[in-house]
């Protein structure tokens, strides 16, 4: 198919902005607190096939990255599994407010190719 495999669905534009700058799809919604809009769901499953929440290392990015992850298989158990599956990656930082998102990750001189490969461990071992 023609959809590039997944997108990334983050905290804020900052966290967008430097994705993209390392090639990664990357989009945000208002907060790591707000629900996911269905009608968001409808476009982006016409281009890709997973969506990788990718939200702060600190507690409440680790909560709410797993609630919309449950709240995303609810969709998909009522609307149909044709739609992105769901995946949590937490980054490998210590969750400080030095330490916490992805714009640090790379900060701290952490690679593309170092993303890439956290990211598909985590795609690949998570089925179901």
């Amino acid at each position: 198919s023609s959809r590039q495999n997944y997108v990334i669905v983050t905290g804020g534009e900052k966290d967008v902005m430097s994705l993209s700058a390392h090639g990664f799809n990357a989009i945000c919604l208002n907060s790591e607190t707000a629900k996911l809009p269905f009608s968001l769901l409808e476009q982006l499953t016409g281009r890709y096939e997973k969506m990788v929440f990718l939200y702060d290392c600190d507690e409440t990015g680790k909560r709410e990255s797993a609630l919309r992850v449950k709240e995303w298989n609810e969709y998909r158990e009522n609307y149909g599994s044709n739609l992105l599956r769901p995946y949590s990656v937490t980054l490998p930082l210590s969750g400080s407010k030095q330490e916490k998102d992805v714009s640090d990750f790379f900060k701290s001189g952490h690679t593309a190719d170092e993303l890439r490969v956290i990211i598909h461990s985590t795609l690949e071992q998570t089925h179901g």
